[in-house]
């Protein structure tokens, strides 16, 4: 067994080699996610925030994760030309935190369980921004070159298009309907 011969199909090598690896190699332990130690500074950091970093790590080693509950994409906020003031009011961690705790007492959910994620909104690409040589001797970004102006733009607004902000639950939450439509308004 596992010896290949050039009749053999990939699948039978596959299957032969795959149990003689099986049988040699020793079963392999995980490490714990994070060692007791590590939690002192992570609840250092999550302090206020109604959270405990080992509920956290313990949730995480069983998968019960936080979930979107709302998803709000640039095409949404630009409808109403919100995605500034979004960026504005949640991406600055303090403001955002305050946001979250007001959110969990008007919702009677409990601290912690709601956290909102809302990333710098930066719609140019560093790409197009790079600098060469169009014409005469300065440096100009690519965008500007006059056989990349178009895709240039394109790029952009693809870019742009991937900004999203999100409202994530506490799984168990989650899996309550009412809650995420209470979440949702």
């Amino acid at each position: 067994a596992g010896k290949k011969t050039t009749d053999a199909s990939e699948s039978t090598i596959a299957k032969e080699v795959g149990a003689e690896s099986e049988a040699s190699q020793p079963q392999a332990t995980c490490q714990p996610l994070l060692l007791e130690e590590s939690l002192g500074p992570l609840n250092a950091k999550v302090q206020g925030r109604g959270w405990d970093a080992g509920g956290l790590v313990a949730a995480i080693r069983q998968r019960q994760l936080f979930k979107p509950a709302v998803i709000v994409t640039t095409s949404l906020a630009e409808k109403e030309r919100r995605t500034s003031y979004f960026v504005t009011r949640y991406h600055a961690r303090q403001d955002c935190a305050e946001t979250e705790k007001a959110m969990e007492q008007d919702l009677g959910l409990p601290a912690g369980s709601l956290i909102i994620y809302c990333p710098a909104y930066e719609p140019h690409v560093k790409s197009v921004e790079t600098r060469v040589l169009v014409e005469g001797p300065a440096a100009k970004p690519l965008w500007r070159h006059p056989l990349f102006k178009d895709e240039a733009r394109v790029l952009t607004d693809k870019y742009a298009s991937l900004w999203k902000l999100y409202v994530f639950l506490d799984a168990a939450l989650f899996a309550n309907p009412m809650i995420r439509q209470q979440v949702a308004k």
